[in-house]
């Protein structure tokens, strides 16, 4: 067996922002009897692929991550607009991992809580397919 070095990091991020234009507070938005965000987090740590990271500015989303016990990574109000790139979410959080854990990860898999059908089994496929 490789040692821990060789094993890539894959990062989870569910990006999920407070406020919308089109639904305010649409990430906490009930869909079954549940968060619209806590669907993706359910299916991202069934997923078992690797971390899962819940970005935020909301602290009732960041409350609902909790109670997943996954790790919430306070977005700063600069990256919280409408008009921000993922590339620059993306960025950031890979910055972060750098200055949290010492290590950035080797992978990132975007998984937007407004997809709320995706299975975990959707997720290893996808990530079975793009690893190859």
């Amino acid at each position: 067996m490789g040692n821990a070095a060789e094993v890539p990091r894959v990062v989870c991020l569910i990006p999920a922002k407070g406020q919308s234009r089109g639904l305010p507070a649409k990430n906490l938005h009930p869909l079954c009897g549940k968060a619209l965000v806590s669907w993706t987090i359910e299916q991202a740590i069934a997923a078992d692929i690797g971390s899962v990271i819940v970005v935020t500015d909301d602290a009732a989303i960041a409350a609902v991550a909790d109670r997943y016990g996954v790790a919430v990574y306070e977005e700063p109000a600069d990256l919280a607009g409408d008009t921000v790139s993922m590339e620059s979410v993306m960025a950031w959080v890979i910055d972060q991992c750098r200055q949290r854990e010492g290590r950035v990860p080797d992978w990132l898999v975007v998984l937007q809580p407004t997809s709320p059908l995706k299975l975990s089994s959707h997720i290893r496929e996808a990530w079975v397919i793009a690893k190859t």
